[in-house]
């Protein structure tokens, strides 16, 4: 069951677009993951991250890389914004595991489907099992 979109886009700077993309294709076959940083309203982070797991499947980044990454968002005026992940064989919608894993409500989710043809990058906001697609738009520049 879905919930309405937001009605305000999401913002992401045109570099760190790419930088997503590239992190996803480059993991491939595995799920690539890491943590978004936002300032000023826009997407303006990206902090990369191993996938433990080493799955096509699956993902999960350590504690202790976590928290590294969450101070290095801090220290870059940044705030966490959202959890990224790729499926390298599937489509960019939250799986039911990627729903159950969705411990963080107040973050964003965003699904890289990179692994047919050109990727799609989806943002969605994960509350109480209810998945809700935001929209998105690129900064100029």
């Amino acid at each position: 069951m879905s919930v309405p979109l937001s009605e305000k886009a999401v913002v992401f700077s045109p570099s760190v677009w790419r930088a997503l993309i590239e992190h996803c294709r480059s993991s491939m076959p595995e799920e690539a993951c890491g943590l978004l940083g936002m300032a000023g309203g826009v997407v303006c982070g990206i902090y990369p991250a191993e996938n433990i797991r080493h799955s096509r499947v699956t993902y999960e980044i350590s504690a202790a890389e976590q928290l590294r990454l969450r101070q290095a968002i801090a220290s870059a005026g940044q705030q966490l914004w959202g959890i990224y992940h790729s499926h390298p064989g599937g489509t960019a919608w939250p799986s039911a595991v990627d729903v159950a894993q969705a411990y963080y409500p107040e973050l964003h989710y965003i699904i890289v489907s990179c692994g047919r043809g050109e990727p799609v990058v989806a943002v969605f906001r994960i509350v109480a099992g209810r998945v809700s697609p935001q929209v998105v738009s690129l900064a100029p520049g």
